[in-house]
């Protein structure tokens, strides 16, 4: 399951970004500066700010939430603070599997390359990238997308797998939650592609669960 796979999807990953305010080392929390996007068919996060706080309401939904970087730069450390109220609703699959791959926060670091969006990919792309490809800059491309997990399903500790359905989407389960829902952590990041932006996932659409995830701070070094 954490092997990388050989299912190769269009490459949705680079027909996703939208350019906001978000530059230097600490990354805007302000729901302005944040793109929430939504999938055909599932209910969409409720986003706010609290006390400073970038808030996450999931309501059995799922949708990504990106921010770009006005200039994509190399970085060599992630450092987040969140807080999690609420958990999963799991059953006896095995969490990352078909019916339980809901994970309440990925961070995703989306990395620069040359892969974009030809006319033939975007004549079979789901609705949501087709929208967004209009708001794409002419040549711009994603290499990959690294995503920090948190996790439910202790036998995931430390391990690492190619999403099921994009062998461009990479999950490290490394976010540690401690018994009052808190994360925080600065993560080495070993990469020597530039940072185009961050994607945040929270799901529950799967599990049909309810949560809320505040990200306090949220930096790249």
């Amino acid at each position: 399951m954490y092997l990388k796979n050989n299912c190769r999807l269009a490459v949705a990953a680079c027909s996703i970004l939208m350019f906001t305010s978000a530059t230097g080392a600490d990354i805007s929390l302000d729901t302005k500066d944040w793109h929430l996007l939504s999938y055909r068919g599932i209910p969409s996060h409720t986003i706010s700010n609290t006390q400073g706080a970038l808030s996450v309401s999931v309501k059995r939904s799922a949708s990504p939430l990106i921010t770009l970087l006005d200039n994509p730069r190399s970085v060599k450390e992630l450092d987040i603070k969140a807080t999690i109220v609420g958990d999963l609703v799991l059953s006896e699959v095995t969490q990352g599997n078909k019916g339980a791959d809901d994970f309440r926060l990925r961070v995703g670091l989306i990395f620069a390359g040359h892969t974009v969006v030809d006319p033939f990919q975007l004549s079979v792309a789901p609705s949501w990238i087709k929208r967004l490809h209009t708001l794409l800059p002419k040549n711009l491309g994603v290499s990959h997308v690294q995503f920090w997990n948190t996790y439910l399903d202790a036998s995931l500790a430390n391990q690492q797998r190619i999403h099921p359905t994009t062998d461009r989407w990479r999950e490290n389960f490394v976010l540690e939650v401690d018994a009052e829902g808190k994360i925080q952590q600065r993560l080495e990041i070993s990469e020597t592609a530039k940072l185009l932006g961050i994607w945040i996932s929270s799901d529950g659409d799967d599990t049909g669960s309810c949560f809320e995830v505040k990200i306090e701070r949220l930096g790249v070094h």
